[in-house]
Order: C-alpha cells, then structure tokens, then sequence
C-alpha cells in the first residue's frame, strides 16, 4: 500500500477519533444535566401496603416491590402513578419519587459522576467506531490502488508476449 494512504488514514483516523470522541462525550454530559434539570424530586404517599415477601414481585430486584403512590405536583396538582419502593411498607408511608416536567414519574436521574462514565464510555465507543470505518476505508483504498497495479501487471505481460513471441 502506498505510504500518503497510511499518513493519511493515520490523519483522518486520528484527528476523526479525537472531534468524535469529544462530540459524544458532550452529548452524553448534556443529556445527563438535562435530566438533572428538568427532574424533581417530591415526597409521595404509599396508598396501600406493601408485601414483605418479595418473591411475589421477582421483576423488581432484591427488597424492592411495584406499590401505587400519590403526590402533588409544584403547581398543587394530585397525581397516582406505581413505583418501586422497599418491601414491607405500610400505606401512608412518606417516599420520595422524581416527577418529570408535566409531573409524571420518571426514574431517578443521572448524577454527575454517572454521567461522566456515561460521557467516557459514549466517547470510547464513537472514537473506537471511526477508527473501525478508516481501517475499512483505508483497506478499501489498498484493494483499489492494488487492482490497478494488477491491471498495470498484466498490460506489461500482454506486452512481454507480444515482444518475444512475435504475435500481434
């Protein structure tokens, strides 16, 4: 392969891992501050009695069971919704849930440190994607630059036979 092809996938590798790899990380960061922003956290009520048996509930991991709770939102409106919360409760108990913009229950958000291995993970994977499409690409560019001189090879031996066994 020709020398300028690998200076030049070394270029594009490089300089394409390093732009992909900080456009990821800031879009992983970005999304994990705005999860942060637009989420509350509120108190919420349980509204009935949780079980103290979990084998009941498999689906939702050690010590923790799927109950009905009830809030109010920033703006005094009520809302309902199923959340997990520790087995064993009783109904009344005092929980914390998050709230989306409209009030909706939603999973706790990223903190900053997750959000930073989100950022470093999301980073490594797009960097590591476009060095796997310039060695595919560069690979590419051999196996054409190699089909030329193939032709270029067997032009030279047509011209080789021509000359030395008298055929036109």
């Amino acid at each position: 392969m020709e020398a300028w092809t690998v200076l030049l996938a070394w270029l594009i590798g490089v300089v394409g891992a390093c732009v992909c790899g900080v456009l990821a990380a800031q879009g992983v960061a970005e999304a994990g501050a705005h999860q942060r922003g637009e989420r509350r956290r509120v108190e919420a009520r349980l509204t009935a009695d949780t079980p103290k048996d979990t084998a009941s509930a498999p689906e939702a991991g050690e010590g923790r069971v799927s109950a009905p709770v009830r809030w109010t939102d920033a703006h005094g409106r009520p809302h309902s919704g199923t959340t997990l919360v520790d087995a064993g409760l009783r109904a009344g108990a005092r929980l914390e849930v998050w709230t989306g913009p409209r009030g909706e229950l939603e999973p706790r958000p990223v903190n900053h440190g997750e959000s930073l291995v989100g950022a470093g993970v999301g980073a490594t994977v797009a960097s590591l994607g476009w060095c796997l499409v310039v060695v595919g690409g560069t690979h590419l560019v051999g196996l054409r630059i190699d089909r030329g001189r193939m032709r270029a090879w067997e032009r030279d031996w047509e011209e080789f036979d021509r000359a030395h066994r008298g055929t036109p």
